[in-house]
């Protein structure tokens, strides 16, 4: 059946030469079964061919993802599963019915299809992919302001921090708590600069320690620790993070609802 799938779309494609175009087209009149599968792609094909696209940009990154999980061998997987299902059908059947039980199958078998390709797609982008493009590294709350001059020491963590220089910012943020705990910024960089670094349990103490304080900003610790745990793959407790955030409507609440609803 997988050889027939192939043909069928290169027919569809116009990537057969003449003879095998006819080919095709002889068998299409003398196989019921091969023409009820033709017929099938044709319909799949007429959904998913590339001129539906044309109001995109052709570079997106989210469109061509998803033009080739189209083309995968897990989409092609499927297409036969579901074409097998319609073998029920009978080519006989559909005549005297006016055809309105293949127009609604086929109808269910593309809602199927793009329900899976919205799982596959979802599948494609990985944890610490999520990870990333949440954490908005440079977008980070800076110690230098236009009003106020920074300390050295926090200048100097924050420059280590920006040229990935992990260790050496954690030791000086590290420095910076001891004197003062009423900066919820250490926190968030020392936190990030630890899961940076791959201690996932000093990151988890510091997310706490934020979370457990008195600041303004304490709440901003359930999404840095959301995101944590993305990083560690930790799916569950991502979770349950990010829908504690969304119900007491904690800091970057909206995001935590787009990305829930990715994981």
């Amino acid at each position: 059946m997988e050889k027939d799938f192939r043909l069928i779309e290169d027919y569809l494609t116009g990537q057969l030469n003449k003879d095998q175009k006819k080919a095709v087209e002889d068998r299409l009149e003398q196989d019921p079964e091969f023409k009820q599968q033709f017929e099938f792609e044709k319909q799949l094909f007429d959904t998913f061919n590339d001129n539906s696209w044309n109001f995109a940009d052709k570079n997106d990154l989210a469109l061509n993802s998803y033009k080739s999980t189209v083309h995968s061998d897990d989409f092609q997987k499927i297409k036969e599963s579901i074409a097998d299902a319609g073998k029920d059908y009978e080519p006989e059947k559909l005549n005297r019915r006016n055809n309105s039980s293949w127009i609604l199958y086929v109808a269910a078998a593309v809602v199927i299809v793009l329900i899976a390709v919205q799982v596959l797609l979802k599948n494609s982008v990985t944890n610490e992919e999520l990870y990333y493009t949440y954490i908005n590294l440079e977008d980070l709350p800076s110690f230098v302001t236009r009003n106020e001059a920074p300390k050295q020491t926090l200048a100097k963590a924050e420059n280590f921090f920006e040229q990935k220089k992990y260790e050496a910012s954690i030791a000086l943020f590290e420095d910076i708590l001891i004197e003062n705990e009423k900066d919820s910024r250490v926190y968030i960089y020392l936190g990030i600069a630890y899961t940076e670094s791959g201690n996932y349990d000093q990151a988890t103490k510091t997310f706490n320690q934020l979370i457990a304080s008195d600041l303004l900003d304490a709440e901003k610790g359930y999404w840095y620790k959301a995101l944590l745990y993305l990083k560690t793959n930790d799916e569950k407790a991502s979770k349950s993070l990010l829908e504690t955030i969304i119900a007491n409507k904690y800091y970057n609440a909206e995001q935590a609802v787009e990305l829930l609803n990715k994981l």
